[in-house]
């Protein structure tokens, strides 16, 4: 809390629940989060001093993790600088979703894919080499097809029994799979003991889980002893091209393909398919056993009975059964917005979800937000859903739009109810037309101007006709 020394007006009531409320606050996150129990098992299993792990410096933690494993084995490794020049390459496949409403969508995705191509195409500092003889580079890209890709960052991709070949730009690399190499031989490892644990949920369990995904982040972090720019690009190149194949098998089965993005795709059945979509899963496999990668296993992940997909890492669905709302990237989870507009969003893609394919969805959603607009206008809402928190000074503020056009703050500690001046009913107009551009833009819906005025027109013809 920022408090001058000379500050004749600090208030030490205010002072005094501000300490006690922060105190708790550390309190309550280390009992709801088990992380001092966390903080423990993270130092036994990356080998690092408290330090480390509590800043948790990946690159550094991993690095320490990788040294002491090595030497289980009576090996060292080579934390000499990686002296490639920089490479470009692309990150994970995203497929732009078809947004929109869409039922019975089932999700698919790989199961830990970064680690589990990591051990399949044996990844590791150590069995990469990088091909630099003119005649080697020659010889590789005509038997291998190995041509430059068309554009920068994409990667050739081919393969034999002994190793995997990959081309970037102008760098061809060979990724040799004779001999395990420590960053698999880790991998498997710490996935072996996580699959011993009672409940994979517990600290241990989380602290294996983030060890054996936080190998894959280190090869590309320029700080990290295990840089390896060109065992980035592989994990990220393979991870295309599976999610790619994947992509191209649901199509050929005749299952449209909504939405993909990194290791999971949205597939919906259609009256042509050939497969469902759970036998997709075993359509893969049969071809990823013609690859080096069948160790990247394809799972069911969940079903909706209504989604709707608006941008990429961005949808709101569903889930079949209990109906369980899945909420993703949206502004719901955004504290610089009023709950009036956050609960506003929730209850227009619930109202979605729950027509379906045939309600009338215009309707639907036109009544959840005129409601609300109907009830601010006339004074009838709570204040507190209409205001938004923020701090000012360390002090946590209620803060809204009045009628006089100025923000007004007040101390959340202090609030009786009381509002000093009415809620300027355009700033939760404005707030909940946020919100909701987006949902209301990908279901070809009216924007929430557009829907007031036509409701507000609406009740004039009724009022009119009384």
């Amino acid at each position: 809390m920022n408090v001058k020394p000379d500050d004749d007006d600090l208030d030490m009531t205010t002072m005094i629940i501000y300490n006690i409320h922060d105190a708790y606050l550390h309190i309550k996150v280390a009992l709801n989060t088990r992380c001092i129990e966390e903080i423990c098992t993270m130092c036994s299993v990356f080998k690092s001093p408290i330090a480390d792990v509590t800043r948790f410096i990946s690159g550094t933690v991993v690095c320490s993790m990788a040294a002491s494993f090595a030497l289980s084995l009576g090996l060292v490794i080579d934390w000499s600088v990686e002296g490639w020049e920089e490479v470009k390459y692309k990150g994970a496949y995203v497929l732009s979703p078809v947004t929109g409403f869409h039922s019975n969508v089932t999700v698919l995705d790989f199961a830990s894919m970064y680690p589990s191509i990591m051990i399949g195409a044996n990844i590791s500092p150590e069995t990469i080499h990088r091909v630099t003889d003119p005649d080697a580079r020659e010889f590789l890209i005509e038997r291998y097809d190995l041509r430059r890709p068309k554009e920068d960052g994409d990667v050739a991709i081919s393969w034999t029994d002994k190793c995997v070949l990959m081309r970037s730009s102008d760098v061809i690399f060979i990724i040799d799979r004779t001999e395990p190499g420590i960053t698999r031989m880790m991998c498997e490892d710490l996935i072996a003991q996580r699959r011993l644990l009672p409940n994979k949920n517990s600290p241990e369990g989380w602290t294996l889980k983030i060890g054996t995904n936080s190998i894959y982040g280190v090869f590309g972090a320029s700080t990290s002893g295990l840089s390896c720019k060109l065992a980035a690009i592989a994990v990220t190149a393979i991870g295309r091209f599976l999610l790619r194949n994947l992509v191209r098998l649901a199509e050929e089965n005749g299952l449209n393909v909504l939405y993909g993005d990194t290791d999971s795709v949205f597939v919906k059945r259609t009256a042509t398919a050939t497969c469902n979509e759970t036998d997709l899963i075993g359509v893969y496999h049969d071809w990823s056993r013609t690859t080096p990668f069948e160790a990247v296993k394809l799972e069911h992940d969940k079903t909706y009975s209504g989604i709707i997909l608006v941008r990429p890492k961005i949808y709101y669905g569903w889930t079949s059964g209990q109906g369980t709302p899945v909420m993703k990237g949206m502004a719901s989870k955004r504290r610089d917005r009023p709950d009036v507009a956050r609960h506003a969003l929730r209850d227009v893609c619930d109202a979605i979800c729950s027509l379906g394919d045939d309600g009338d969805t215009f309707a639907a959603v036109s009544e959840v937000i005129y409601r609300v607009v109907r009830r601010t206008r006339q004074g009838n809402i709570d204040p507190l859903i209409c205001m938004r928190e923020t701090k000012v000074e360390g002090i946590i503020m209620y803060a809204y739009k009045g009628e006089s056009g100025d923000i007004v703050y007040l101390d959340r500690s202090k609030f009786d109810g009381t509002l000093p001046e009415a809620i300027d009913v355009e700033w939760v107009t404005s707030s909940i037309e946020s919100s909701l551009s987006s949902i209301l833009e990908a279901c070809h819906l009216p924007p929430v101007t557009r829907i007031i005025e036509i409701m507000d027109e609406r009740i004039d013809d009724i009022e009119d006709l009384v």
